[in-house]
């Protein structure tokens, strides 16, 4: 036997490398369990995003509904206390034709005695002096025009009173200045504001809009992440990664929506 011999049958059988395209498809292999492993896990995770997202949808449209009844609830009570002041100011209106009709007949009726004698004077007199305290009762009673009399200060209110408390022609009752003042001085009326409740009402709506379509793609991508389970191949991995964008996406859409 030769040395060239005895030298190749010394040598042990040396290992060849292993072929690019089996260590890629061992890549491969190994990558897909890996997501086989956490698809079950990512899963429940999503399961979990979708049952908060809903519930926050569910929360937002029973905030909706209670803020609408609350809105309908002032627009009642609005309506109401503009009645009311309404009312009112027509109470003002029918005063104010008293208070001018008793002042004409307190100026007229004397007048009238001094053009006749005896007993109709003394009754005419007496009838002018009645229809003044009537004048000015009704002046008084006028709640959203300023029509009062102070017989301590005859002059206090002269501009449509005159001094001895009756009607000044040209000074008619202002309707809108009394409507005006009637409202300004409700209390129970500024406290409502039924178009602040209902704009908050379809702000909450369109909120839990938002989050049910939120809520929806959560459940694709438990459908991506369920068929991502089940199928084998290529396409575990395309399901996989499907199913992982649209869940950043979810998550981010669902963060700017609950707090923008």
């Amino acid at each position: 036997m030769s040395s060239e011999q005895e030298h190749q049958g010394g040598a042990g059988p040396e290992h060849s490398p292993e072929p690019a395209g089996q260590v890629e498809s061992l890549e491969k292999r190994a990558l897909h369990e890996v997501v086989h492993v956490w698809i079950p896990l990512a899963i429940v995770v999503v399961s979990v995003c979708a049952a908060i997202v809903g519930w926050r949808a569910s929360l937002s449209e029973e905030y909706a509904t209670h803020k609408e009844e609350l809105s309908r609830q002032d627009l009642v009570q609005q309506q109401q206390q503009l009645i009311q002041d309404n009312s009112a100011v027509n109470s003002d209106i029918r005063l104010f034709g008293q208070f001018a009709e008793y002042s004409l007949l307190a100026e007229q009726l004397p007048q009238d005695a001094g053009q006749v004698g005896g007993p109709v004077s003394d009754q005419l007199r007496a009838e002018g002096q009645a229809d003044l305290g009537l004048a000015r009762a009704a002046g008084n009673q006028i709640v959203h025009v300023n029509y009062s009399f102070d017989p301590s200060n005859p002059t206090a209110n002269d501009q449509v009173v005159r001094h001895d408390g009756t009607y000044k022609p040209g000074h008619p009752y202002d309707a809108s200045a009394g409507l005006d003042d009637a409202e300004n001085g409700d209390t129970a009326l500024h406290g409502l504001d039924p178009d602040q409740l209902h704009a908050a009402a379809l702000a909450e709506q369109t909120q839990g809009v938002r989050f049910t379509g939120i809520a929806a793609l959560f459940i694709a991508v438990l459908v991506l992440l369920t068929f991502g389970a089940i199928i084998r191949g290529p396409l575990k991995l395309w399901f996989a990664g499907s199913a992982g964008g649209l869940a950043v996406a979810a998550l981010v859409l669902f963060l700017i929506v609950q707090f923008s």
